[in-house]
C-alpha cells in the first residue's frame, strides 16, 4: 500500500555569510521560503520546521526543532514524531530552482517500501534535503541524535536509503543548487541579458520583435537596448527601437 506523504520545509536559521536568514531573502514575488512552499503545496499535510527564529506560512503548521544545533536531522526527527503522514518529503528552503514536478516525482515512489529515498546529482553528491523519510527512520534518528551524531550521510547509510539518480531523469543539477553567499544571491536576482548580433539585414530586429512579444505574453517585463554607430532619431515609426517597443519592450534605449 502506498504511504501517505506530507511535506516538511526546513526554514533554517540565520546565515553568517549572508548576514541574515536565507529563508526571508526576497525572491521573485515573495521570499525563498514562500517559493519553496509553493513547490510543495500539493501535499495534504504541510509542516514548517523552525528553530529559534520565528517563521510562518499560511496553511503551514509550525514544528519546533526539539534538538537545536544538530543540523537538519533534528528538525526532521521532530516532525516525524508529530506528523499524521506515513512519510515526509523534506526540502530545504534555499533551493531557488527546485521545481514542483521534482517534488511530485519523489512522492510517486510512496509505494516502494523503502525507508527513505533521496536524489543524487550528476556530480555524485547525495542530496539528503531533497528526499523522503518514513516513520521507520524515526528510531534511527533518535538513536543517532542521542549519540550526538547529526550527520545526514550516516542516516542515509543506516536507513539503507534508496538513491534516485538525477542522471536518469530530465532534472538538471541546477535544481539542487543552493545560495550561500551574497555574490551568488546577486547573480540569482540580476536580470538576464540576451545579446543579438549579426550582419545588416539578417533579421535582428524581427527576431527582437518576436522575442519581446513572446516574453511579454508570458508576463515578463523586458527592456531593449539598441546600439547604433551613426546619428539617428529614436522612436520614429518604422525604426528598430519603435518596432521593438511596440512589441512590448519598455524601456527602450
Amino acid at each position: 500500500m502506498a504511504k501517505t506523504v506530507g511535506a516538511l520545509l526546513l526554514a533554517g536559521g540565520s546565515s553568517s555569510r549572508m548576514g541574515r536568514s536565507k529563508a526571508l531573502l526576497p525572491y521573485e514575488d515573495g521570499t525563498f521560503l514562500s517559493h519553496a512552499a509553493s513547490a510543495l503545496d500539493f501535499c495534504e499535510e504541510k509542516l514548517l520546521s523552525v528553530g529559534e527564529t520565528a517563521y510562518s506560512l499560511p496553511d503551514w503548521e509550525i514544528v519546533r526543532d526539539e534538538t537545536p544545533g544538530k543540523g537538519p536531522m533534528g528538525g526532521i526527527c521532530s516532525a516525524l514524531r508529530c506528523c499524521r503522514s506515513d512519510a515526509l518529503l523534506v526540502l530545504a528552503c534555499d533551493l531557488p530552482w527546485f521545481p514542483r514536478r521534482l517534488a511530485e516525482y519523489l512522492v510517486s515512489f510512496s509505494d516502494s517500501g523503502w525507508k527513505a529515498w533521496v536524489m543524487r546529482s550528476r556530480d555524485g553528491c547525495l542530496q539528503p534535503l531533497c528526499g523522503v523519510y518514513t516513520r521507520d527512520c524515526l528510531p534511527i534518528m533518535e538513536q543517532m541524535l542521542a549519540e550526538g551524531n547529526g550527520r545526514m550521510a550516516d542516516l542515509l547509510e543506516r536507513a539503507e536509503a534508496h538513491v534516485l539518480e538525477a542522471a536518469y531523469t530530465g532534472f538538471p543539477d541546477q535544481v539542487f543548487w543552493n545560495i550561500n553567499t551574497p555574490q551568488e544571491y546577486r547573480k540569482l536576482t540580476a536580470p538576464p541579458v540576451v545579446a543579438i548580433c549579426g550582419v545588416k539585414n539578417s533579421g535582428k530586429t524581427t527576431l527582437c520583435e518576436k522575442l519581446a512579444a513572446a516574453y511579454t505574453q508570458r508576463g515578463l517585463r523586458i527592456g531593449f537596448c539598441k546600439h547604433d554607430g551613426h546619428a539617428f532619431m529614436p522612436d520614429v515609426a518604422g525604426t528598430d527601437s519603435f518596432r521593438v517597443r511596440a512589441a512590448g519592450a519598455m524601456p527602450v534605449v
